[in-house]
């Protein structure tokens, strides 16, 4: 908890204490008739109250920019020595707020509105994108030595570095090598604006900052030379003092390896593990979280978030057709309470099936409302036991916004599992998010992750991540889940390339080369149903017998104990993106 310093009085009679609130330290005093002695104010002068945090830059914040296509590092023997204090930008354009443009416009796209125009295009070479972009400010710092963190959020498209006073401390989607001059294109889109945390330590602070005047720099590139938008805005730069507050965030509620047990996730500010503490809502008293409760110790690891570590834990030994309340600790901080409902453990149950809700890929806004009114009908009309999401649960790997969208408050009650698409495979970040149970150590593996099982009732899931194409890792990845497994009834295969579908992807040669190698597998395996995203149209299967349709039948609304597999294909979950029927 974040404490501000505050002094408080309390008097009785002739006699009054004297106090510092968030410094730690008791100061007591004897004064004569409320009049402060000399005694306390040469005791209270030696030990220096905390200040309040300070936020050094905002929307107001002057920005020098430079925007013309020329290297300001040009002859200087420094690619960063525009960096530097001593580097004159006199010359160079000044302005407060948000800068970018859309096709050379102050036009808002994908949530993001411009309100300081770039030049977009070189002079000399018509609609081709200027590479690189330059902007300088300052900020003042005081009381250097009690700062604790300096932290910070910005938005880009596409790759953007910060520097202060000539030292890089924050890059994404920079290209790793040197480059000749500071004018390339990067070569990474960012497709929307992209959320980027700063933070500097302690230890970075003492190296990187000074007393008084600092500068602060950003280099913007373009990711090619024909990309339709850029956007830089420094939302905010902020000194702390004393100890950081903890923010917990992205709780998100996800399958066991079975139905008695839940995985949880959670991100929290803090290097140190925190703890899941549940119980039975039947045990609260007075609305207030029981005092007998279960505790699940978390896993921490580093996030793709600056800042942010994942927690992961398990809540297990959970019972049937149960309420459960839930919280999250990560030191003196304690979450709100959250709730989930467990179902029947044996017979009927049901799931929500959901494809590539690949928040980011339209319109950010747009994207996130879709997805929240997809989830508000599936938690309050449907009421399933739990959701699956046939991948690309984001549209760019790395992005926390997209993520922060796509984790609805809902996933806190309401159950899930995932699978990896072709846009999450790229990064950890799709990891640090979805806590899933009976992960392998070594088939399906991914940046992202690999194949994971789990059991629930009568039926086995396996998820195979389709982005490793060795089908002969997945077909024994399956058979060790089968055999560990010898009782259950019915057993499901998800993945994201779907190898039957009806759009454009049928026609792609991985999909093709899918296609050829699975079904054979599925069906020497008996599997049952295989569910499958990608193709962005829903689609439906008669059953197949290996690679052969079975229409004697004919086209059938449901099936009961049918024999040969059904494959399904899901739609777009958030409507951000559609796809066309084709012949």
């Amino acid at each position: 908890m974040k404490m501000k310093s505050k002094n408080i009085w309390l008097k009785a009679g002739a006699v009054t204490m004297a106090f510092a609130v968030g410094t730690g330290v008791l100061l007591p005093s004897v004064l004569n008739s409320g009049n402060m002695s000399a005694v306390y104010a040469q005791e209270a002068n030696a030990y220096s109250q905390v200040p309040s945090d300070v936020n050094v830059i905002d929307a107001t914040t002057v920005w020098k920019y430079l925007d013309d296509n020329t290297d300001p590092a040009n002859g200087l023997g420094s690619l960063t020595a525009w960096t530097t204090s001593d580097f004159n930008d006199g010359a160079w354009k000044s302005a407060a707020g948000s800068f970018g443009a859309k096709r050379g416009q102050l036009t808002e796209f994908d949530g993001f509105t411009p309100t300081v125009l770039l030049n977009q295009y070189k002079s000399d070479v018509p609609n081709e994108d200027v590479p690189t972009f330059f902007f300088r400010s300052t900020f003042e710092v005081e009381n250097l030595s009690e700062i604790t963190s300096i932290t910070g959020t910005l938005y880009h498209d596409d790759a953007v570095a910060v520097y202060i006073n000539g030292n890089k401390v924050l890059a994404v989607d920079m290209p790793a090598e040197e480059q000749e001059n500071n004018l390339y294109y990067a070569g990474v889109s960012a497709g929307a604006p992209k959320e980027a945390k700063l933070e500097l330590t302690k230890e970075q602070i003492q190296q990187y900052v000074k007393e008084g005047t600092n500068v602060i720099a950003v280099e913007l590139h373009n990711d090619r030379k024909d990309s339709s938008d850029i956007y830089f805005e420094f939302k905010n730069l902020t000194l702390n003092y004393g100890e950081p507050e903890i923010e917990q965030k992205s709780v998100n509620l996800t399958v066991g390896s079975d139905e008695t047990s839940r995985n949880l996730t959670w991100y929290a500010n803090s290097e140190t593990a925190g703890q899941v503490q549940y119980a039975k809502k039947s045990d609260m008293k007075d609305g207030q979280f029981p005092s007998e409760y279960q505790t699940a110790d978390a896993i921490s690891a580093q996030s793709n978030e600056s800042g942010f570590y994942s927690n992961q834990a398990t809540m297990r030994n959970l019972d049937e057709n149960t309420e459960y309340v839930y919280r999250v600790v990560n030191g003196e901080t304690v979450s709100e309470e959250y709730t989930f409902q467990t179902g029947d453990f044996d017979g009927a149950f049901s799931f929500a099936f959901v494809g590539d809700p690949q928040i980011g890929a339209g319109s950010l806004p747009s994207d996130i409302q879709g997805w929240n009114d997809t989830l508000d009908v599936i938690k309050n009309q449907l009421n399933p036991d739990f959701l699956f999401s046939a991948g690309d649960q984001v549209n760019t790997a790395n992005n926390e916004s997209q993520y922060t969208g796509y984790l609805n408050d809902t996933f806190s009650s309401l159950t899930s599992a995932t699978t990896i698409g072709n846009h999450d495979s790229s990064s950890a970040a799709y990891n640090e998010h979805f806590n899933l149970p009976n992960e392998s150590a070594q088939y399906g593996a991914t940046t992202a992750g690999s194949d994971y099982w789990f059991v629930y009732n009568n039926t086995l899931f396996m998820d195979i991540n389709s982005n490793d194409r060795s089908a002969a890792e997945h077909k024994q990845f399956m058979q060790d889940a089968i055999a560990a497994n010898p009782d259950v009834r019915w057993k499901t295969v998800v993945f994201h390339h779907s190898i039957y579908s009806t759009a454009s992807h049928a026609s792609d040669g991985d999909i093709i080369d899918r296609r050829n190698e699975l079904p054979q597998i599925f069906d020497e395996l008996d599997i049952d149903v295989v569910l499958m995203g990608h193709d962005h149209v829903y689609t439906r299967t008669y059953m197949m017998d290996g690679f052969t349709p079975d229409r004697s039948q004919g086209v059938q609304s449901s099936v009961t104990n049918p024999t040969g597999i059904l494959y399904l294909t899901a739609n777009s979950a958030s409507g951000s993106k559609y796809y066309g029927i084709t012949a």
